[in-house]
């Protein structure tokens, strides 16, 4: 369970699991809706950011040597493509990722 101090801030959840063998790999990422970024990214490039993160986290617990192909299925959301998806993907060439149709 995940929450929030003060209902205005938000939780985003990334997770991933196992099929075959039921383990979890999740990363909670929060924003703080109050507060302007001093980064001044874009709510879609931090969560583009916090997405090659949690693909990092799967290839560790799901290493090329054990795994030699581990297929992702995600929906379309605008977080799921760009620069620092591509360099995670790039980083383990064994994780695919599969669109969901529109």
């Amino acid at each position: 369970m995940a929450g929030t101090r003060d209902c205005t801030d938000v939780m985003h959840t990334l997770a991933a699991i196992n099929v075959i063998t039921g383990a979890l790999t999740s990363r909670l990422y929060g924003i703080r809706v109050g507060t302007r970024r001093k980064d001044s990214l874009s709510k879609t490039k931090r969560m583009q950011v916090a997405f090659a993160h949690h693909l990092l986290d799967i290839a560790r617990a799901n290493s090329a040597d054990e795994y030699p192909e581990v297929v992702i299925v995600i929906d379309n959301a605008p977080w799921h493509r760009g620069q620092p998806v591509d360099w995670a993907l790039r980083r383990h060439p064994h994780l695919t990722l599969y669109w969901l149709p529109l």
